[in-house]
């Protein structure tokens, strides 16, 4: 679950009820879709190098009806 932005390229997001730093690689705003608690999916990397182990891939985006 997406928790908080931190800057353009990290957030925080809740996996297996920790809270990890993952990258963000999309730098436009996205504010109507990283929302607080929303469903987001990662990709692992096995790399050494990288300061964070998931990249956000992924956001299930939430419909509702305003009618």
């Amino acid at each position: 679950m997406f928790k908080r932005r931190l800057n353009r390229f990290e957030a925080i997001v809740e996996l297996d009820g920790c809270e990890e730093l993952v990258h963000v690689p999309n730098t436009g705003r996205l504010k109507e879709l990283l929302i607080p608690n929303v469903r987001v999916y990662l990709l692992e990397s096995k790399s050494a190098k990288r300061k964070t182990k998931y990249s956000l891939m992924f956001v299930e985006k939430r419909e509702t009806n305003m009618y």
